[in-house]
């Protein structure tokens, strides 16, 4: 975008599934659900949604406003307000860049397992060498990534409110409604997924336990004596790293936001719609874990 170009304005509508779709990523379905499960349940689900009002709102509302002041990309927004500040804008764009590699190596994995299921659906007896084996080669994962990063550039080539807008009013209302039929499949399919929704040992006539979508084996009066400033800090991280704050997106898609739009309306359907999601995934990705044996934890 050029430093001085008008930039189109996004529908209403339009911008939140933009938005929404550029902050929902790994943090949501990868990582909040383990977070969620081992740093004290329903105490790092409730501190996380305190930190997202308190410190994601907030940011995301001002990086919003840089953007739509400025009109121009990332850096160039930081300098219209103020020149000496536009290093901010060009630190955004250096984080963003470093991960975005490791988004790209991801969603490599994640094309060729799709590709996988949809042909054969055949991941060999053992799931973990089969992993091994593909991340271990020295062309598969790099031509994954490059188609990843062709499918990028066609739907950026066309601009953020034209294309990428037109898909993101489709494609985030049917990720919502994928992980719902997910969840209730796991559920009804896998054998002990509905473990992975009530605490182990406890009676399932017992009251405490919280059947809820995303109830990560807790309580439903939060767990504290698991939650420390370890888990505290793990939770402003990932309000960070969930969110995307700090990463000039809010100030690249503010550049495209009518004037007359409700910043902190818009902040809050994002921070809404982020948060959402990753309670959804825990939703998926909890009961499918346990329920198949596997360990709930960090790590691919």
């Amino acid at each position: 975008m050029s430093d001085h170009k008008e930039a189109k304005s996004f529908s209403r509508f339009g911008y939140i599934m933009v938005a929404a779709g550029a902050a929902i990523g790994l943090g949501n379905i990868w990582k909040f659900p383990y977070l969620a499960y081992g740093d004290g349940g329903g105490a790092f689900v409730l501190i996380y949604i305190v930190i997202c009002i308190l410190l994601g709102h907030p940011i995301v509302q001002a990086e919003q406003a840089v953007g739509r002041r400025g009109r121009a990309s990332a850096a160039a927004s930081y300098g219209v307000i103020y020149p000496k500040w536009r290093f901010v804008g060009v630190i955004n764009i250096v984080c963003t860049f470093l991960i975005d590699i490791y988004y790209l190596v991801v969603s490599g994995w994640v094309l060729k397992y799709f590709v996988t299921y949809v042909v054969s659906g055949d991941f060999g007896k053992d799931k973990q060498a089969y992993f091994d084996d593909y991340i271990s080669s020295t062309t598969q994962p790099l031509i994954h990534s490059l188609v990843i990063i062709a499918i990028i550039v066609f739907f950026l080539f066309f601009g953020i409110t034209n294309i990428v807008e037109k898909a993101s009013k489709v494609i985030m209302p049917m990720l919502a409604v994928l992980l719902l039929v997910c969840g209730i499949y796991a559920l009804i399919v896998v054998p002990g997924a509905v473990d992975g929704l009530k605490r182990h040992g406890v009676d399932d006539t017992d009251i405490s336990v919280a059947w809820v979508p995303g109830a990560f084996e807790i309580p439903l009066v939060p767990d504290f004596s698991k939650f420390g400033m370890q888990q505290f800090a793990d939770a402003c991280m990932q309000v960070c790293f969930s969110v995307g704050i700090g990463w000039g997106i809010f100030t690249t898609l503010g550049a495209s936001m009518d004037k007359d739009a409700n910043l902190k309306a818009d902040a809050w359907w994002v921070d809404i719609c982020d948060t959402f999601i990753a309670l959804l995934a825990g939703f998926v990705i909890i009961p499918t874990v346990v329920g198949t044996g596997s360990e709930m934890s960090s790590g691919p």
